[in-house]
């Protein structure tokens, strides 16, 4: 079997330093490379990455995986917010892809009609940082009494 390239596209919540000290990461990444040569890279407001004033758009994050692939033909792993990108990427540029692979990912995060539990902009900006976020995303991390918190935020609302 050719050995294959990939390039990982991490969802928002991601820092590749902070990554190699979590046993799951570490596990995931090791067992990913043993299969695949796997390109790893901090996207912009993210790690270790240039921090920008503003959210950037769809758009502006794809550019960050074309910068990547400019160098290499590889398969796309998108995960969770990883994962629009990839998909908007393989639709502008298909022939710079091999394949793509999608886990975890979402149509979309914010609130829209289309979409009541997604959680407002201003919301996102509010909470963040204050712990509220790793219930959605890590649920097995939290303490009882963080799980309780977390369904009393649910229950509120965005």
């Amino acid at each position: 079997m050719a050995h294959l390239t990939w390039a990982l596209v991490m969802g928002f919540i991601s820092r590749l330093a902070l990554g190699h000290e979590n046993p799951w990461i570490v596990r995931f990444l090791e067992r990913l490379s043993s299969i695949c040569r796997l390109i790893l890279f901090d996207r912009r407001r993210t790690g270790r990455s240039n921090r920008v004033s503003a959210m950037p758009t769809l758009e502006k994050r794809m550019d960050d995986v074309r910068a990547v692939m400019d160098a290499v033909v590889a398969a796309l792993f998108g995960y969770s917010e990883g994962g629009p990108m990839s998909i908007l990427f393989s639709a502008d540029y298909p022939q710079r892809i091999s394949a793509m692979i999608l886990h975890a990912a979402m149509g979309r995060m914010a609130w829209a009609p289309d979409n009541p539990c997604g959680r407002t902009e201003e919301a996102l900006e509010k909470s963040w940082g204050q712990g509220q976020h790793l219930g959605l995303y890590a649920q097995s991390l939290l303490s009882n009494d963080d799980k309780a918190m977390v369904c009393s935020l649910r229950a509120r609302g965005r």
